[in-house]
C-alpha cells in the first residue's frame, strides 16, 4: 500500500519538459526577427525550474498555483502554455510572450 502511494505521488510530481519560442518582440506586439526557443524542465515537487537559451543555462526557483507556473519574471500558463516573459530593458518594463509545448523526456546515453 505505502509503495503504491509513493509510486503514485513520483509519478504526479515528474519532471515536465517543454519546449518554448519567444515570437514577439521587446514590445511584445511585433513579430520578433527571430524566434527565441528556450527549453525547459519544470521540477515541481523541488520547487524550480531549469532553462536553457541561447544566452545561457540556469536554474531557479519557481512559484507554483493551478494555472500557471512563474520563474525569473516569466510566466507559463498551464491551460494554454502560453510564455510570456516580463524584464527591464534600459529602466523600461518590456514584455516578450510565445507558446510552449510539452515534449517527452530527452533521451541519454549514460
Amino acid at each position: 500500500m505505502i509503495a503504491a502511494l509513493w509510486v503514485a505521488t513520483s509519478m504526479m510530481f515528474a519532471p515536465v519538459y517543454l519546449e518554448c519560442q519567444m515570437t514577439t518582440s521587446l514590445e511584445g506586439d511585433t513579430p520578433a526577427e527571430a524566434p527565441w526557443n528556450w527549453k525547459i524542465t519544470i521540477h515541481e515537487s523541488e520547487g524550480r525550474v531549469d532553462f536553457t537559451h541561447s544566452q545561457g543555462s540556469h536554474s531557479v526557483a519557481a512559484i507554483f498555483s493551478a494555472d500557471e507556473v512563474r520563474f525569473d519574471g516569466n510566466v507559463i500558463s498551464r491551460t494554454d502554455l502560453t510564455f510570456t516573459r516580463n524584464f527591464d530593458f534600459i529602466g523600461e518594463n518590456k514584455v516578450s510572450r510565445g507558446r510552449c509545448r510539452v515534449v517527452e523526456a530527452p533521451r541519454r546515453a549514460f
